[in-house]
């Protein structure tokens, strides 16, 4: 199976996960053409693409956004897929979010456990992530990819409790 093909296969099982104010949403894989706009190609269909530092880079795909609006990007060019997010901003510093879409597959299977009940801030008021459990779900991210920035999961799960 070549990387597209896995790409769009993991945009057509994966759900949206929604934690209060907190989610992660995907294209489908029929929109993924039309979901590179402003990141690979403007509005006219230019390419944004270039080498210098800051730009988009060819390599990389937009297969979703965070709730604060910022891409999940797969990174092409590595074997694993690596995973990435970015502020949206004039320049893309991104940072790795998954080392390999499988272990990404993972971290969502976790806050789909944590989010039952919880896909709104309303569920969140009645049912609230303890500390224990946000303690428990960050580990295990850390144990599923020590080279990650955990720090974009603990805002994740921070947000939620907004």
């Amino acid at each position: 199976m070549t990387s597209l093909e896995t790409i769009k296969k993991f945009l057509d099982e994966m759900p949206a996960i929604l934690l209060g104010d907190s989610k992660i949403e995907f294209l489908k894989p029929i929109n993924l053409n039309r979901g590179q706009e402003g990141y690979r190609f403007d509005l006219n269909g230019k390419s944004l693409i270039t080498e210098k530092d800051g730009d988009w880079k060819e390599n990389w795909l937009v297969v979703g956004s965070d709730s604060s609006g910022d891409p999940i990007i797969i990174d092409t060019s590595s074997p694993n897929l690596v995973v990435l997010s970015a502020p949206d901003a004039d320049t893309w510093y991104p940072i790795i979010i998954a080392d390999s879409l499988d272990k990404f597959k993972e971290i969502i299977s976790l806050f789909a456990i944590v989010s039952r009940h919880r896909t709104t801030s309303d569920d969140l008021d009645t049912d609230p992530i303890n500390e224990d459990e946000r303690r428990s779900v960050l580990q295990a991210i850390k144990n599923l990819v020590p080279g990650s920035d955990i720090r974009y999961w603990e805002l994740f799960l921070d947000h939620s409790l907004i």
